[in-house]
C-alpha cells in the first residue's frame, strides 16, 4: 500500500502531511536516523539487525526462552539475535511492536532504540506486556542480556520528549486512509491454532 498521506505528499500534495508530520519527517530523515534502517518505498533495508529486544516467549533455540533470529539460519555468532528490519507501512496499526510483541506502545520502541542497554536491564516488560500470560516468560538472565549487547546494531542519537512525538505523528502519516476496510476483507476469524483474532491493538 503506497497510497498514505506521506506518500501523496511525495507525489506533490503538500497539504497532505500538517506541520508537526513535517517536522517529525524532517527528524525521521535526519538527526534521529531513522531511515539508516528504515528506507525505501517500503521503509526497510530489508537487512538483519539486533536492537537487544528484550526475550520471552517459548523460544526458538535449544536453550529455553531464547530467540536468536537470523543465527537459527546461519549458524553464525555474528547472527545472533539479529532480525530483519520492518516494514514501517502503516506501523502505527500493526502493534505490539517487534519481532516477539514485546512493545505495546510505539513511544517505548521509539525508547528501545535511544538506550538499548539500559532498556534492555531496566526493562518493565514483566509488568507492562500486552500478552498478560507471557508476562512471566521474560528473560532476564544477565548473560543473556551480555550476549544481545556484544552485537547490538543501533546510530547513536538522542530525542527528547517533543521530538518523540513529532516522529510518532510522522509515522502516522505511513498509514493508508482505508487500511481499516481493506484488512476487514482479508483477517481470518481465526488462525490454524483455533484462538479467535483479537482485532487491532490500535483500536483497543
Amino acid at each position: 500500500m503506497v497510497d498514505s498521506p506521506f506518500d501523496r505528499y511525495l507525489a506533490g500534495d503538500r497539504s497532505a502531511l500538517d506541520a508537526g508530520q513535517k517536522r517529525g519527517a524532517i527528524l525521521f530523515y535526519s538527526s534521529a536516523k531513522c531511515s539508516v534502517c528504515h528506507s525505501g518505498t517500503l521503509m526497510s533495508d530489508q537487512k538483519y539487525h539486533n536492537l537487544s529486544v528484550p526475550q520471552l516467549g517459548p523460544g526458538k533455540s535449544s536453550i529455553e526462552g531464547l530467540d536468536l533470529g537470523r543465527f537459527e539460519w546461519s549458524r553464525r555468532d555474528t547472527d545472533k539475535y539479529k532480525f530483519r528490519t520492518p516494514s514501517l507501512r502503516n506501523v502505527t496499526q500493526t502493534g505490539p511492536w517487534m519481532h516477539n510483541g514485546v512493545f505495546s506502545n510505539l513511544a517505548e520502541v521509539i525508547l528501545h532504540h535511544l538506550e538499548p542497554k539500559r532498556a534492555l536491564e531496566h526493562n518493565k516488560v514483566g509488568t507492562q506486556l500486552y500478552q498478560v500470560e507471557l508476562r512471566s516468560t521474560v528473560v532476564k538472565d544477565r548473560e543473556v542480556n551480555r550476549g544481545m549487547l556484544e552485537t547490538v546494531s543501533l546510530p547513536k542519537y538522542d530525542l527528547d520528549e517533543d521530538e518523540i512525538g513529532l516522529v510518532l505523528r510522522f509515522l502516522d502519516s505511513l498509514t493508508s486512509d482505508d487500511l481499516q476496510t481493506r484488512l476487514s476483507t482479508v483477517i481470518p476469524s481465526s488462525v490454524p491454532s483455533g484462538l479467535l483474532e483479537d482485532g487491532f491493538l490500535g483500536n483497543q
